[in-house]
Parts: C-alpha cells; sequence; structure tokens
C-alpha cells in the first residue's frame, strides 16, 4: 500500500539505505586536511570583509552628510568588495 501525500499524489519513499558514521568520514576528510584548512581561513577572511562592507558605507554616508571628500572611502569600499567575491570565489574552488 502507498502513501498519499497532498493532492492524492503518491509520495516518495524514504532511503532505507545503509548510513556513515561520522567516525567513518575522518579518514576522507584527513586525506584532504590542508584544503579544508584553507577554505575555512578563506571562508573567515570572505565573512569579514563582507561585514566590513555596511561598515564603510555609513562612513561614505557620513561624509557626504559632513561635505568631506570621498576618493580614500570609496577605494576602501572597492578594495573590500573585491576582497570579498576574490575570497569567496577561491573557497568555493578549493571546496
Amino acid at each position: 500500500m502507498t502513501m498519499q501525500g497532498k493532492r492524492g499524489r503518491p509520495m516518495s519513499k524514504k532511503d532505507d539505505g545503509p548510513k556513515a558514521k561520522y567516525s567513518q568520514l575522518f579518514p576522507y576528510l584527513k586525506e584532504h586536511k590542508g584544503q579544508l584548512g584553507l577554505a575555512v581561513v578563506l571562508s573567515l577572511i570572505g565573512a569579514v570583509a563582507s561585514l566590513a562592507q555596511p561598515m564603510v558605507v555609513g562612513q561614505i554616508i557620513t561624509a557626504v552628510t559632513d561635505d568631506k571628500p570621498l576618493g580614500t572611502i570609496i577605494l576602501a569600499l572597492v578594495g573590500i568588495t573585491l576582497a570579498s567575491a576574490v575570497t569567496s570565489g577561491f573557497m568555493y574552488f578549493v571546496l
């Protein structure tokens, strides 16, 4: 007897196949320890760069309201945005 979901369609059967335990996965992870470490570091750098962007945008808004020059702040924002994009892209490549 098949189970039926919403609208009378048959529900897909849950996979009851063998499951791996975490302890069985560690040998495979150890083979790629360097790549995983690099991915973690790149992820942290990307997160910091992503969190810095709104702070720099806030400084740009403050500089506009105070009628101050924007050149260096905008260059900083462009640099942070590029750093975030490069580190995120490289992290996904490593993974």
